[in-house]
């Protein structure tokens, strides 16, 4: 990996473009034996450049957080809540609105967050689905 990171920094120096450190991120997707392997005693993966250790961070990859066993728990978690949200204004609003307008409501607003990126439901454990 030292050496990966040693050519991503001489192509950055040879295209004349800066590696802001304060920006960059690490993200260690392997099986749970590798990664025992690979990190060190404090049980993550520790990446320095220039005695600067990078993040290690759950990246967020058009719109879906993808963490490092790929279980998507934190994903499913911030979608509960994005959904939760939704519902409560839905029931706050809905004597107001006609079944009509309530269907449209749904269709708009609920039912895309829960479509997108909907292979999460499947690769997911069965806690999350419990929700």
């Amino acid at each position: 990996m030292k050496d990966d990171l040693s050519v991503v920094k001489r192509w950055a120096r040879d295209d004349k473009m800066y590696m802001n450190m304060q920006r960059t991120k690490a993200l260690l997707v392997t099986g749970k034996r590798l990664r025992k392997r690979i990190v060190q005693d404090s049980g993550k993966l520790v990446v320095k450049r220039d005695n600067a250790e990078i993040e290690n961070v759950n990246h967020k990859l058009l719109g879906m957080i993808i963490d490092e066993d790929l279980t998507y728990e934190v994903h499913v978690d911030e979608l509960c809540n994005k959904l939760s949200k939704r519902l409560g204004l839905l029931r706050r609003i809905s004597p107001y609105l006609k079944k009509n307008q309530r269907i449209i409501y749904f269709e708009a607003i609920i039912k895309p967050v829960m479509m997108y990126a909907s292979q999460v439901w499947t690769l997911c454990n069965k806690e999350a689905l419990k929700y």
